[in-house]
C-alpha cells in the first residue's frame, strides 16, 4: 500500500510539474523566436535582461579605448547594443567576471544570448549529475527527476529569462562540494574561486574548508583567485580592480529601489530600519551565521553523515543572510534538495523521521510555492521577496532541527552498552 501511495504521488507530482513548466518555457520559445529575449519594447518602455549587460561588458573589454572604462556609466551607455537612455548606470560585477564576458561579446547579442541559455542550463545539468551520481549514486530516472524539478521552479526560469548567470554559480558550487566530499583539493578549491564571482556566496565556503582543516583546498582557491585577479589587472587595469569593493558598497546604498524584490532577511529588515543599521545588522547576522556554520562543520567532520546537512545549512544561510540576494539566486535550493531529499523521493519517505519528512516535503513544494510568491504576491504589481526569505529560513530551521536530531542519534548509538 505505501508502495503504491507513492507511485500515486510522483505520478500526480511530475504532471503538475509538467504543466506548469508549459506555460512559462513557451514564453522564453516564444521570445526567442522572435528575437525578444535579450531586449524589447513594449508598451513604449524599452526591457532590458541581464545579459545585455553582461554582453555590453564584453563589448568594453574588447574595445581598447573602454577597457579601462569598464565602471564609466558613458562608456556602458554609448556600448549598449541597443540604443538606451543615457543613465548613470553601472555594471555591479567583479572585474574577473566582466573580462570572461569578452567572448560573448563576438557574437550577434540574440544568439550568443541563446548559446549562454543553453551552456548554462548544460552546466547546472552537469552540476546535478555531479552530486546526484557522485555523492548519492542516484539512478538516471532520480537525475532526470531532480533536474526537472529544479527547472520548473520559478527562480530557474527567472534566470533564464533574464540571462543571469546564477546557473553557472550552481555548477561551481556543484564543484566545491564534490571536491570537498572526495578529497580532490584542486577541483574544490577552483570551484571557490570561480564562484567568488558573486562574493556573498563565495565567503561562506571558507568555513567548511577551514571547519575540516583543508589546508591545502585553501591554498588552491587562493591560487585560482590570484589567477583571476592577475586576468583582471592585465586586462581592465590595477585601479578597477582594488576600488571594486569600495563602487560596490556606493551601489548597495542606492539599491533600495530593488531591496523589496531580494529574498534575503535585509528585504524585511529594512521596511522598518534606515538603510545603513539594516546593513549593519544584516552583516552582524551573516557573521553569526558563519559561525554557526563552522560548528556544524566541526561536528560532520567527526560524522560524515551530518555533511548533506552542512553543506545545505551553508547554502541556506548564504540566501537567508546575505545582504544582498535576488529571487534567481534562489536556484541554488536545488543543491539542498540534491543533498536532503532522498535520492527515490517520495519512495525513500517511509524510512524518515518526522522532522526529515517535513524538511524534504518542504523542499519538494519549494518549486510550486516559488511560482505563487511570484504570482499571486505583489506590491502595486511588482512582485516582492520577503515571502522567499521567510520560507527560506523555515527551512533553515528545520535543516536545524533534523541535524540536533541525528547528532544526538549518533552520540547515543556511539555509547557503549552496559
Amino acid at each position: 500500500m505505501e508502495l503504491l501511495r507513492a507511485r500515486l504521488l510522483t505520478l500526480t507530482y511530475f504532471t503538475i510539474i509538467a504543466a506548469v513548466m508549459v506555460v512559462p518555457y513557451g514564453e522564453l520559445a516564444k521570445r526567442a523566436q522572435s528575437n525578444e529575449l535579450a531586449f524589447s519594447t513594449r508598451n513604449k518602455q524599452l526591457y532590458l535582461s541581464d545579459f545585455v549587460q553582461f554582453y555590453t561588458c564584453g563589448k568594453l573589454v574588447l574595445e581598447p579605448a573602454t577597457r579601462t572604462r569598464i565602471y564609466d556609466p558613458v562608456a556602458i551607455n554609448k556600448a549598449m547594443p541597443v540604443a538606451v537612455p543615457m543613465e548613470d548606470r553601472i555594471i555591479p560585477a567583479v572585474p574577473f567576471f566582466i573580462v570572461l564576458m569578452a567572448p560573448w561579446a563576438l557574437m550577434p547579442v540574440d544568439t550568443s544570448f541563446l548559446v549562454w541559455i543553453l551552456l548554462s542550463t548544460i552546466c547546472m545539468a552537469g552540476g546535478c549529475l555531479l552530486l546526484l551520481r557522485g555523492w548519492k549514486d542516484a539512478t538516471p530516472l532520480a537525475c532526470l527527476g531532480f533536474l526537472t524539478a529544479i527547472l520548473m521552479a520559478q527562480p530557474s526560469w527567472f534566470t533564464l529569462f533574464i540571462g543571469h548567470a546564477c546557473f553557472y554559480q550552481f555548477a561551481f558550487l556543484s564543484l566545491f562540494f564534490f571536491g570537498l566530499l572526495h578529497k580532490k583539493d584542486a577541483l574544490a578549491g577552483a570551484g571557490m574561486a570561480l564562484a567568488s564571482f558573486k562574493p556573498q556566496f563565495a565567503i561562506p565556503l571558507l568555513v567548511p574548508a577551514l571547519a575540516n582543516r583543508r589546508f591545502k583546498l585553501l591554498i588552491w582557491g587562493a591560487l585560482f583567485e590570484l589567477g583571476l585577479l592577475a586576468l583582471s589587472v592585465c586586462t581592465v587595469g590595477l585601479d578597477n580592480t582594488i576600488h571594486f569593493p569600495s563602487l560596490i558598497a556606493k551601489y548597495e546604498h542606492d539599491q533600495s529601489r530593488v531591496v523589496p524584490r531580494m529574498i534575503c532577511l535585509r528585504a524585511i529588515i529594512e521596511r522598518v530600519l534606515p538603510h545603513q543599521a539594516t546593513m549593519l545588522l544584516s552583516w552582524a547576522l551573516f557573521a553569526l551565521s558563519l559561525a554557526l556554520a563552522y560548528l556544524l562543520w566541526h561536528r560532520a567532520a567527526k560524522d560524515g553523515k551530518l555533511w548533506p546537512l552542512a553543506a545545505s545549512f551553508t547554502i541556506t544561510a548564504g540566501l537567508v543572510f546575505s545582504p544582498h540576494a535576488h529571487v534567481y539566486d534562489a536556484v541554488m535550493m536545488g543543491l539542498v534538495a540534491i543533498m536532503l531529499v532522498p535520492a527515490n523521493g517520495l519512495f525513500g519517505f517511509a524510512d524518515l523521521s518526522r522532522a526529515r519528512k517535513l524538511l524534504s516535503t518542504s523542499l519538494l513544494l519549494y518549486p510550486f510555492m516559488s511560482w505563487y510568491f511570484f504570482v499571486g504576491i505583489s506590491e502595486a504589481g511588482n512582485m516582492i521577496g520577503y515571502p522567499f526569505a521567510v520560507l527560506n529560513l523555515i527551512i533553515l530551521l528545520l535543516i536545524l532541527a533534523v541535524f540536533k536530531e541525528e547528532s544526538k542519534g549518533e552520540e547515543v548509538a556511539a555509547k557503549p552498552q552496559t
